[in-house]
């Protein structure tokens, strides 16, 4: 399927990446990084296609495969192609609801930038879901004065404007 590089191959060798035959993922990490289209726009597709069912499908495969780890250190990257795929990455599993991942790497990565970049998409994204883990973050954990007052601000985001 790689040989085809194409989007449209993207989804289905993303999938293959979480399969539980360790001779399928490597064949599918390996494939999935020879492909060369611009992934940050693939992931794009999975979002704006709504359906709930396959944005979380997807997210499982990027964490399953360890790529969603390798996302949250690539968001500070100084090339913006990969912070960007980065970002779009994170947004489809704030979009998905599968923030666990997210939420324990805020309060447990040991660069800030991460986590203010994490903290930047959650922003970005405004997933009325988000805000209990932003509350437990905020509630249950303490944190350097600068990442207290993003996770607040984050939090802050998500109220109405005032007409």
């Amino acid at each position: 399927m790689t040989d085809f590089d194409h989007d449209s191959v993207f989804e289905t060798i993303l999938l293959a990446c979480a399969d539980p035959t360790r001779e399928v993922r490597a064949a599918a990490a390996r494939g999935l990084f020879r492909l060369n289209f611009d992934r940050a726009d693939a992931w794009k597709r999975i979002i704006e296609t709504g359906d709930e069912f396959r944005m979380r499908h997807a997210s499982r495969a990027a964490i399953e495969a360890g790529i969603v780890g390798k996302a949250f250190e690539r968001l500070v990257h100084e090339d913006l192609k990969v912070s960007y795929e980065a970002f779009v990455l994170v947004a489809l599993l704030v979009r998905s609801g599968e923030t666990d991942e997210i939420f324990s790497a805020i309060k447990d990565h040991k660069d800030e930038r991460v986590k203010f970049a994490l903290l930047h998409v959650l922003r970005t994204v405004k997933d009325e879901r988000s805000l209990s883990g932003l509350d437990n973050l905020r509630a249950g954990h303490t944190f350097p004065t600068d990442v207290t007052e993003r996770i607040m601000d984050t939090i802050k985001s998500f109220e109405p404007v005032p007409a």
